[in-house]
């Protein structure tokens, strides 16, 4: 068993804590507590030279981090496996979150998208297609939808949507 210090005076842990009590009405457990620090040197490790260490558990992790509206899981009653997909933000950043199971482990990628949220769905079209993406896509879609494309002119900055040009 590999322990970790927790460093309890470290304000992004605390903010993140915050976050979880709120959400939970509850303190965190220990374990919980120990996945909120992962959370936080990750969230460093995107600036600075610190360890990171693997994540599993997508409901401390989504209950730490502010919620989007874009969340879902599905459970494959015949192998009893669950796939977590969801956006959150801390501060003015924006994460894609989802579940990685290989082998009968499953662990939890964390992908920056930094304040670009209309990023999310190039990450799930790299993905090996089936029913959580087909899905994710559609709960995106619906708190999200496409920005309107605005005519090109002196005045107005030209805007169009790559990601409009994925779907075929």
């Amino acid at each position: 068993m590999n322990l970790i210090a927790i460093n309890f005076e470290d304000e992004t842990f605390n903010n993140l804590c915050g976050g979880f009590r709120l959400m939970v009405q509850r303190e965190p457990t220990v374990e919980e507590a120990e996945e909120i620090f992962k959370l936080t040197l990750l969230l460093y490790s995107y600036s600075k030279d610190v360890p990171t260490y693997d994540l599993s558990d997508f409901f401390v992790l989504s209950n730490a981090l502010t919620y989007t509206g874009v969340e879902l899981g599905i459970t494959d009653l015949a192998t009893h496996t669950t796939q977590w997909a969801g956006i959150y933000q801390y501060e003015e950043d924006y994460f894609f979150i989802h579940s990685v199971t290989d082998k009968g482990s499953t662990t939890i990628q964390v992908n920056l998208l930094s304040c670009f949220i209309t990023t999310a769905p190039l990450f799930v079209a790299s993905k090996v297609p089936d029913d959580i993406w087909s899905n994710f896509k559609e709960v995106y879609d619906q708190s999200y939808p496409d920005p309107p494309l605005v005519a090109p002119s002196i005045f107005k900055p030209f805007v169009v949507n790559p990601l409009k040009f994925l779907s075929i």
